[in-house]
């Protein structure tokens, strides 16, 4: 990286099959939808480039990721959503782990989704009753209790897998940066000596998750660009897919970075870093 570009210098330069671009803090953020970013998109498949979303949010299902973004007027198949808690059926290990088994979801209605996938699981409403726990989601009003219901579960079961499908720490808000379910999960780990089986972005187990749909596609993913406010996220993909990482910076977490950072690394060992979306 040796300067901020822009959006269309990336395209210009890269010429890719596809775009795959993270969600919250590049299309969205707190304030709502990022100006000029569902326009991007749109003018990306108008040019022939397919367009696919790559986000670590387990609180929604897939269907109801795509009606959200359809109504906010980017409209592609729902098959181009890859969240990561599809992890959970299309990666051999996590759907070996999770086949036949009674799992308890800390999470949403839509994380569900990505636990019914797996053939014959069964979801289960105590945590005592677990072959797996999946921690999805820190949204709902019952979080802290099932939370702490997984703590003494885990405490006296210390074997007892556990499986985290949204990576994510924190979100940026409007003046800070909020804690969600990675940020738990590794507090849980912390706090009882679990070794937490991660699925999502930034670790390496997501990746091919990501080639797998990609070329059922028929999308080479070398041949794609990844936009992404997390450089951490950028820095996995761009290595294990040689794919062209672009870092956003001033729409999501990456906003915290100084101009110097930009050029220090590991940061500046991301291809392309541009303001925002647009």
């Amino acid at each position: 990286m040796d300067t901020v570009t822009t959006f269309s210098t990336v395209m210009a330069q890269t010429d890719p099959q596809a775009v795959l671009v993270d969600a919250s803090g590049v299309l969205y953020n707190d304030d709502g939808m990022i100006p000029g970013a569902v326009v991007a998109l749109n003018e990306v498949q108008r040019q022939g480039s397919a367009v696919f979303v790559v986000t670590n949010n387990t609180s929604a299902s897939v269907s109801e990721i795509h009606s959200f973004l359809h109504q906010q007027g980017l409209v592609l198949p729902v098959s181009h959503i890859i969240s990561s808690g599809l992890g959970l059926s299309l990666d051999p290990v996590f759907c070996d782990l999770m086949h036949d088994r009674n799992v308890f979801v800390v999470g949403e209605t839509g994380s569900m989704d990505y636990v019914t996938r797996c053939e014959h699981t069964r979801v289960v409403s105590d945590p005592q009753q677990a072959d797996v726990i999946v921690l999805a989601a820190s949204s709902g009003d019952d979080f802290n209790l099932h939370l702490d219901r997984v703590t003494a579960t885990v405490n006296s079961r210390p074997d007892l897998p556990v499986i985290c499908i949204n990576p994510d720490h924190y979100v940026q808000t409007r003046e800070t940066q909020f804690p969600v379910i990675g940020y738990f999960a590794a507090k849980l780990a912390q706090q009882t000596g679990v070794k937490i089986l991660w699925m999502g972005k930034p670790h390496a187990s997501f990746s091919p998750v990501v080639a797998t749909v990609l070329r059922h596609h028929d999308i080479d993913p070398r041949r794609t660009v990844f936009l992404d406010d997390n450089y951490r996220n950028v820095l996995q993909l761009q290595s294990d897919l040689g794919l062209a990482g672009v870092l956003v910076w001033k729409t999501g977490l990456a906003y915290s970075l100084s101009p110097a950072d930009l050029h220090h690394s590991p940061v500046n060992q991301v291809r392309y870093i541009i303001e925002q979306l647009r």
